[in-house]
């Protein structure tokens, strides 16, 4: 997929501990060649970890913009570097405080 920018919501594959299922992810950054690094998002609050994971409450005026169907979760860990090629939908971006607490959780 072309026109990706970072805060996109897209969905992805990407391996997640062993699932290998396309889910909702978080553009961190666009290469200049094919490749895009993303964050992999879950909606398994079960398996949330407070302080680690960044959370998209449903309630938050910015949660709309997010295109998530559900209330989700930025998950820790290595930002992951996909081609362009498996990205395979776009469904909002982050925006507002939302934005700028992925920005600096990111860092």
């Amino acid at each position: 997929m072309t026109g990706l920018r970072p805060l996109d919501v897209v969905l992805a594959g990407v391996p997640v501990g062993e699932s290998l299922d396309p889910r909702y992810c978080i553009v961190a950054a666009v290469g200049p060649g094919t490749w895009v690094k993303v964050v992999p998002c879950s909606s398994q609050f079960d398996l949330y970890r407070e302080g680690a994971d960044l959370p998209f409450r449903r309630e938050h005026p910015d949660f709309p913009a997010t295109g998530f169907r559900k209330e989700s979760y930025a998950i820790d860990g290595p930002v992951v570097e996909v081609e362009q090629s498996q990205v395979k939908r776009r469904y909002g971006r982050l925006e507002g405080e939302f934005a700028a607490a992925f920005l600096r959780w990111l860092v």
